[in-house]
């Protein structure tokens, strides 16, 4: 950067030591939505490393999630860290919980028809 540009800027810049105003201490708990909008705990670490707080109680009292393992919530309630309602799935365990398999024949039948039936009125749409 120039020095004279420099020498505009320099008042706004963030200064060596200063810390932004969202930040937290190492241990902070946080709420925040995913991407389809459900609610999540994080747990500080360290600066910039931040994990799930409902892997950190279970690692607390369980040690070390395995590898392709996740820890699910039992009543569904992703607020709830609870360690009597974390429960450690496989993830195809998971896949199976929360594909159409779980569903009986029929309602699976419904779900397909309902599936072909959107996919005509969009290829319809697209004409």
């Amino acid at each position: 950067m120039p020095d004279h540009v420099y020498d505009k800027v320099k008042h706004s810049m963030f200064k060596k030591g200063h810390r932004p105003y969202n930040w937290k201490a190492d241990g902070s708990i946080v709420e925040r939505n995913d991407k389809t909008g459900r609610s999540y705990l994080y747990f500080k670490v360290k600066d910039s490393h931040w994990i799930l707080y409902h892997n950190k109680i279970w690692m607390d009292h369980h040690g070390p999630i395995p590898e392709k393992h996740i820890i699910s919530f039992k009543d569904g309630n992703t607020l709830n860290c609870d360690i009597s309602n974390l429960e450690l799935l496989s993830m195809a365990e998971n896949a199976k919980r929360n594909s159409i398999h779980r569903f009986p024949d029929d309602v699976k039948e419904v779900i397909r028809l309902k599936a072909k039936l959107t996919k005509k009125i969009k290829q319809n749409g697209k004409k």
